[in-house]
């Protein structure tokens, strides 16, 4: 079944500094990428019973490769084989990740180079997402150019690594929030859609280490409600829907109450492990179930956060359980979930004519595929 993966990553270990990978893994990055290493990850791994990381040395060898080796990784081993007729691979700016401000091996200037010319090689297969850190020095300036001039279709957002995505929180500094309204402004004006973590687990900033509750004030849905006030037809997917949906928390219930306040506000279901617990599986699509007649048509998407899932799943084995549980939509069809709601948040209409401006194409060189759904769904 055709589908838009509207949350992955292509990444390697030359897109984290080594000081924040240390803080995360608790294991410095040349010890990570020792081959030795991966082999006795895999050793312990398949002696816990239950365990489903066996995948764990493979995943860590893939990070090992170039950014252009693991796109045509993803788009071989991956796309073609499941009918992944879109990805929207999500950048992260992690130089500020740590209180020094160690800058990722690679570089984040150079990362968003190799992406955009990945876009290019990819024109409307691989269609990526801009990181977006208002700590940056003129951060929007380079957003906007990464918009305009390098292809990229949306920005990502991850304020867990240490900023307020409000812009007039006294938690920034003026000018970062001064970088924030600016993106916001300019990406209402232009519909151009935002994906922004939204869940308790994922990465953090060194100086949150230990600190939940700091950490949540910045990356929990409420902390959007006034940017969404000042700026209420703001493209913005909720990524991870606010955790795992065996239990229903605050944080999708607030999503949903955003949903039903803004037409243009999103979520989507990447890395819900719980999806394929046979203990939490139930519980999951009922709850989905739920959270799907509470919002909005349209509103709720599909997406993965491969390849953060390749210690456990395939692409495959990820969307046939949701393909098994969910062949039907309140009457509509999967599809919906995996191609109308990204089509609605990721184009409203109309294939950027930004993007085919930066790579110097026209509407003849959109996927047959890409195009036609765009124009039904109009």
């Amino acid at each position: 079944m055709k589908k838009i993966n509207v949350h992955g990553h292509i990444l390697n270990y030359g897109c984290c500094p080594n000081k924040w990978l240390l803080k995360q893994a608790h294991i410095p990055e040349w010890v990570l990428k020792r081959y030795t290493t991966r082999y006795v990850i895999w050793f312990i791994t398949s002696l816990l019973p239950g365990n489903k990381f066996d995948r764990t040395p493979k995943m860590m060898k893939m990070f090992k490769n170039t950014l252009f080796q693991n796109a045509d990784l993803y788009y071989y081993n991956e796309m073609i084989p499941n009918e992944i007729e879109l990805f929207t691979p999500l950048l992260m700016d992690m130089d500020y990740a740590t209180d020094e401000e160690y800058e990722a091996e690679l570089g984040y200037e150079y990362i968003v180079t190799i992406m955009s010319e990945i876009a290019e090689q990819y024109f409307g297969v691989i269609m990526p997402f801009y990181g977006f850190d208002p700590r940056r020095h003129n951060a929007a300036i380079k957003a906007i150019h990464a918009l305009d001039r390098m292809g990229f279709l949306g920005i990502k957002m991850y304020p867990k690594l240490g900023f307020h995505p409000w812009h007039e929180s006294n938690i920034n500094s003026r000018l970062n929030n001064e970088e924030l309204g600016i993106m916001y402004e300019h990406c209402q004006e232009e519909k151009i859609p935002i994906t922004v973590h939204c869940s308790p687990g994922g990465a953090y900033s060194e100086s949150l280490v230990g600190y939940d509750e700091k950490a949540n004030l910045l990356v929990c849905p409420k902390a959007w409600k006034n940017v969404l006030k000042d700026f209420p037809k703001l493209k913005l997917n909720f990524a991870h829907f606010g955790g795992n949906l065996s239990s229903f928390n605050s944080w999708t219930e607030e999503i949903i109450y955003l949903m039903n306040c803004y037409e243009y506000v999103f979520a989507d279901t990447s890395y819900h492990d719980d999806a394929h617990n046979k203990k939490t599986r139930f519980k999951y699509f009922q709850n989905l179930d739920k959270a799907i007649a509470k919002a909005p048509p349209c509103r709720i998407m599909g997406g993965t956060d491969y390849p953060m899932t390749a210690h456990t799943f395939t692409e495959k084995e990820y969307y046939s359980v949701f393909e098994d549980a969910l062949e039907t939509y309140h009457g509509k069809k999967f599809g919906i979930m995996n191609v109308l709601a990204p089509i609605k948040f990721l184009f409203d209409e109309e294939f950027p004519p930004r993007i085919l401006t930066a790579f110097n194409k026209s509407q003849k060189d959109i996927p047959q595929w890409l195009n036609s759904v765009i124009e039904k769904y109009k």
